[in-house]
């Protein structure tokens, strides 16, 4: 992130430092991609959660993964969005996984695996609806996530020290979606 100190936020705390309400359920689809199981373990340091759904395309690798950190399985990535808050996508995906159809308010989506020319997770029509921010607009437009589902570098609302800096919201509430 450029021109902005990151800053922790206290335990239990929600993007903009609010103390997050009631349990909170996270999930992980993996379609073939070995994410670091920290990034989700990191995700209970922002806003805690107690019940962690995972799917792959490999049952048995979800079955390991949910046993290793207590969760749990799904049958699909819609399965996941129905029983989470928060979704965490880490996979090589080319198709849209997740349509606006599939989430609810409130969602908040994590897309780590739409990096690269092809890869997508989270359909056009879910990324308009959210408030979006993503790392880079000109990379997310050129060979990222924007850029494969069809959308410019306008299309994000924000970059993280856009938000860390309090310019953007990541967040405006409770019932918005996030990715």
């Amino acid at each position: 992130m450029s021109g902005g100190a990151a800053r922790r936020l206290p335990p239990g705390a929600g993007r903009h430092g609010r103390r997050a309400a009631g349990a909170h359920r996270t999930a992980v689809p993996r379609h073939g991609h070995r994410p670091d199981p920290r990034r989700a373990a990191g995700h209970r340091g922002v806003r805690p959660w107690s019940d962690l759904v995972v799917h792959d395309t490999d049952a048995g690798r979800a079955e390991a993964f949910a046993a290793r950190h207590t969760g749990r399985t799904a049958a699909s990535a819609q399965e996941v969005a129905a029983a989470a808050d928060t979704v965490l996508l880490a996979t090589w995906a080319r198709e849209p996984l997740l349509r606006l159809s599939d989430t609810r308010d409130g969602h908040h989506f994590t897309s780590l695996g739409a990096d690269e020319p092809g890869r997508q997770e989270l359909s056009a029509d879910l990324l308009r609806a959210a408030i979006l921010v993503v790392d880079d607009r000109e990379h997310a437009a050129s060979t990222g996530a924007l850029a494969a589902a069809g959308l410019p570098a306008t299309a994000a609302d924000a970059e993280p020290a856009d938000v860390l800096r309090g310019e953007r919201p990541g967040r405006v509430n409770a019932a918005s979606r996030s990715v």
